[in-house]
């Protein structure tokens, strides 16, 4: 009961604080401020109880109730894009794999570019949702993969598209909110550089194992385009499962990227 209502008065306030920054623009003299900050401490208060909400619905692998809190929480805090690209890869890698037949995986892949839609809904000049889904669709239906080429016969029936032909229209819109992207190097580093920030992001907060499945995320990514640094991402997710210490031979590869270099500053222990 206590729950149901504490439910309820969050996403009350969460409503009443995104209904009264929905309307129309401020007049001359308020355009540049922000209407969350004119709440005052409002989105604030029922900002932990969405948090909740949230750590449930995973928990209970309930993806309405997930995506109905992080509308909330995107409105809120819309510095947290990591947020939908974590339930996405949580859908269309983590809970997949929980099924037995392609038909089942196709809808979770369905399910995961739905979360991603809402992201690029969301975030209309960032690239990146549009992007992982399409990695996600070329990775987990490519022939290659074991199981791939049912899930793409089981998407297409379920779907009425081509798996790798959603590929390219969602790369197609990607590139046009960032040309430069163009190629399967520069998109995979961009993508696995965002997988590389959340898992610094993590460290810093005290939360090995988060990053090391940013880590792990990022392996995946890169392992096409550059296995090489696929393999160290990998190293460092096995250590922080583990709780290991760095070794000492690993210190210059890890220096050579600006980023683990930055990783390494926050490993728990020191190194």
């Amino acid at each position: 009961m206590r729950t149901s209502l504490l439910r309820t008065t969050a996403f009350g306030l969460a409503a009443l604080a995104c209904f009264l920054t929905a309307g129309p623009p401020p007049r001359a003299g308020l355009r540049d401020l922000d209407p969350i900050r004119l709440l005052g401490p409002l989105p604030g208060i029922a900002l932990p109880f969405l948090w909740q909400e949230w750590g449930r619905a995973r928990k209970d692998y309930d993806l309405k109730a997930s995506l109905a809190a992080l509308r909330w929480i995107s409105r809120i805090r819309p510095d947290l894009p990591a947020l939908h690209e974590g339930l996405a890869w949580q859908t269309a890698y983590d809970l997949a794999d929980l099924e037995a037949d392609p038909e089942a995986r196709a809808a979770r892949l369905s399910q995961a570019l739905r979360v991603l839609d809402e992201a690029a809904r969301l975030r209309p000049e960032d690239p990146r949702p549009l992007a992982l889904g399409a990695f996600m669709l070329g990775d987990l239906c490519r022939p290659a993969r074991p199981g791939g080429s049912e899930l793409a016969r089981a998407f297409e029936d379920s779907t009425g598209t081509k798996p790798l032909d959603l590929a390219r229209t969602r790369l197609e819109l990607a590139l046009g909110r960032r040309p430069e992207l163009r190629g399967i190097k520069n998109l995979s580093y961009f993508l696995a550089e965002g997988c590389d920030r959340h898992a610094l992001q993590a460290l810093a907060a005290g939360h090995p194992k988060a990053a090391a499945l940013s880590l792990a995320r990022a392996a995946r990514i890169l392992q096409g385009a550059a296995p090489r640094r696929a393999a160290l991402r990998r190293t460092l997710a096995g250590l922080l499962e583990r709780g290991g210490v760095l070794p000492a031979d690993l210190l210059p590869r890890l220096n050579r990227e600006p980023i683990l270099r930055r990783i390494v500053r926050h490993w728990p222990g020191g190194r």
